[in-house]
């Protein structure tokens, strides 16, 4: 049972290093956008959380949450 846990823990941790590989990649080779770009966003975005009417997190693929404050 717990080499199963290591084996999956393992898998999860070189998906995440994948994911911010690829992440980096889009990053250094796009410039800033203008306007929204759906493709790009499900390419990375696994999740939206709405926490109030004034933040809101997107998590990433790779892990990494961006918590935004909406500005009226």
């Amino acid at each position: 049972l717990e080499k199963e846990q290591l084996n999956k823990l393992a898998g999860n941790e070189i998906t995440v290093c994948e994911e911010i590989k690829e992440l980096i990649k889009f990053l250094e080779k796009t410039s800033p956008m203008k306007e929204f770009e759906e493709e790009s966003f499900l390419e990375f975005v696994s999740q939206i959380t709405i926490y109030s009417r004034e933040e809101i997190g997107f998590e990433l693929k790779c892990g990494l949450l961006l918590k935004e404050r909406m500005v009226r």
